[in-house]
């Protein structure tokens, strides 16, 4: 049975379930940006891969003189960040208790919102670029933001609070079964590309033949190679073949094959 749509009468969001209504941030959400003043706070990051907790002693990052106006999170804040509309998915729900710079949006969810649903319903925002469509700024590459008012005015589409969290659970279930997917994917591609340089390593060193007889070679990152016509050579043996070849500080190695090199002398 197909599901009956409507207009929702916004025109990045489209139709949408007869039963859902449209909605602001504002109505969704509390903007928190209260001061922590906390004398050793755990700092957080916000990052596409989630809310982080940095380490400041690896002295990477910017590295604030003090965090004691930074904002206070909790577990199950919405934190965005206004300031890359362009890269990515640039918001998460935080897991953690800990600051963050009031440079971001934070977000806590009031009755009847699930704040899962919305993180990824923001995510598409980014995607789609609505959220960089509504922002402003000295110019697309400079400064280019989404405002506090801007975001709390954003419209948004209302299920019920019973399907924001089916929902919000399904895509919780398809999203691990994906990256497992691409993790193992890239595992395999990672593989192939051994696989690959390992063909290649072993016919430039020991040839196509098998059956040959194989025999130390006495460079030690060349190991064995096979007796029949070829030996290890200098390169500034074999300068006096190709002007071009230039020697440098080290003496490089590689392997001749005795007849190829007869026909160029």
């Amino acid at each position: 049975m197909t599901r009956e749509m409507k207009n929702s009468g916004v025109e990045w969001i489209g139709n949408i379930p007869s039963e859902w209504r449209i909605g602001r941030v504002k109505n969704a959400f509390t903007r928190k940006n209260e001061k922590a003043h906390q004398e050793e706070p755990t700092i957080l990051s916000l990052a596409r891969s989630g809310v982080k907790i940095r380490d400041l002693s690896t002295g990477e990052g910017q590295i604030a003189e003090s965090y004691y106006n930074y904002n206070p999170v909790e577990p199950f804040d919405l934190l965005l960040n206004p300031m890359d509309l362009y890269s990515g998915a640039n918001c998460s729900i935080s897991k953690v208790y800990g600051v963050i710079s009031p440079a971001y949006i934070n977000l806590k969810a009031n009755k009847n919102y699930y704040p899962v649903f919305y993180d990824y319903y923001f995510k598409t925002q980014y995607w789609a670029m609505a959220f960089f469509a509504h922002g402003k700024g000295v110019s697309y590459d400079n400064r280019w933001t989404l405002s506090t008012e801007t975001m709390m005015n954003y419209y948004i589409p209302v299920p019920s609070l019973h399907e924001q969290k089916r929902i919000a659970d399904f895509l919780d279930s398809k999203v691990t079964q994906i990256d497992k997917i691409i993790s193992e994917t890239k595992a395999s591609i990672e593989n192939y590309k051994e696989y690959k340089q390992s063909v290649i390593t072993e016919a430039v060193t020991k040839g196509l033949n098998k059956n040959v007889p194989m025999k130390d070679s006495g460079i030690e990152w060349i190991a064995k190679f096979q007796v029949s016509g070829k030996y290890i050579c200098y390169l500034k043996s074999f300068i006096s073949i190709s002007a071009k070849i230039k020697i440098y500080k080290k003496t490089i190695y590689f392997l001749c094959h005795m007849e190829k090199l007869k026909e160029k002398i």
